[in-house]
């Protein structure tokens, strides 16, 4: 496993020094919060001319990523101008590897005292203050490591956000015992059966050293219940990119009034990537040996906003 996060960590660094491949209307600002002893930052987006009730995103990176590289990958900033809603990336702190990450109870970090639910609920409520904006209007995104944050907060603070969304995140089986939903809450998860990193089968055995942590399917199945579903469509998207090596299976778990959702997208040969991520091409074929396939036929930032904006509340 060593081996394989070192190579992972050479691959981001070679990626975060890389330019943007999209054009923005406005610049990204760097801003900080004081929360448990720490000068924490995070980027913030606001296109030009926002509405005064515009919606609120909060996008977290993975393990050994940055606030900085899921903003210039996921392309939310460019999605964020075309659709008027404003984005938050927090920065996670950096483990006793050196690596960022936020702190969501990996066996790996136990000795981490970092507080993030304390964190990114703090920058909730400050970005909800200072926007005016409302709970049914905020939503929390992460991938990877920072897919496994959006469950965990959402678990703890489902009273702060209308929907989340995680993309090739993991539930950790220590996250049930935290799981108390104030209100219902609406998810969204995209995984590849083919990562190898947040396994789609899920570690109960904890082979790779995390922690235990449960299959894709059987997480569906948690927040289905959560949420009191227990009706269900599934259906194959369409291949439109045959040259990928992949497909898209699509379940939903609604209620009759479609107030309350679970969108979960498998991804059939898909890797540990988000779909149609901003990447070149030269990266693409540096990350196909360690993280899998990249989906092309569905952009996950877009998905997720289609996911967001259908659960849009006052």
């Amino acid at each position: 496993m060593l081996n394989r996060l070192l190579c992972l960590a050479a691959l981001l660094l070679s990626q975060s020094s890389l330019g943007g491949t999209s054009t923005t209307l406005a610049d990204p600002l760097e801003r900080t919060i004081e929360h448990g002893g720490l000068t924490r930052t995070f980027l913030l987006y606001v296109p030009v001319d926002i509405e005064p009730d515009a919606p609120l995103i909060i996008v977290m990176h993975g393990y050994m990523g940055s606030a900085q590289l899921i903003m210039r990958y996921s392309a939310f900033n460019t999605l964020a101008d075309q659709q008027g809603f404003i984005v938050a990336y927090p920065q996670g702190t950096v483990d006793q590897n050196g690596y960022r990450f936020f702190n969501v109870g990996y066996d790996t970090n136990v000795a981490s005292k970092v507080d993030d639910i304390g964190f990114v609920k703090a920058l909730t409520l400050k970005l909800q203050k200072q926007f005016d904006a409302s709970p049914g209007r905020t939503f929390l995104a992460g991938n990877s490591n920072g897919g496994d944050m959006a469950y965990l907060m959402g678990c703890t603070n489902s009273e702060l956000y209308g929907a989340i969304a995680s993309v090739t995140g993991i539930f950790m089986k220590h996250f049930q015992n935290q799981c108390i939903l104030t209100k219902p809450l609406p998810v969204f998860q995209l995984h590849g059966t083919n990562d190898v990193i947040s396994r789609y089968e899920g570690d109960m055995a904890n082979m790779d050293g995390y922690g235990a942590y449960f299959s894709v399917p059987e997480t569906t199945r948690f927040w289905a219940k959560a949420n009191g579903l227990d009706q269900k469509e599934r259906l194959s998207l369409k291949d439109i990119d045959k040259n990928d090596n992949t497909t898209i299976l699509f379940e939903r778990y609604f209620s009759t009034d479609n107030s309350k959702e679970v969108w979960s997208y498998t991804l059939h040969g898909g890797g540990h990537r988000w779909p149609m991520a901003k990447w070149s091409l030269e990266e693409e074929k540096e990350a196909l040996e360690l993280y899998g396939a990249t989906n092309r036929d569905i952009s996950a930032t877009d998905e997720i906003w289609r996911f967001f904006e259908h659960h849009l509340s006052n």
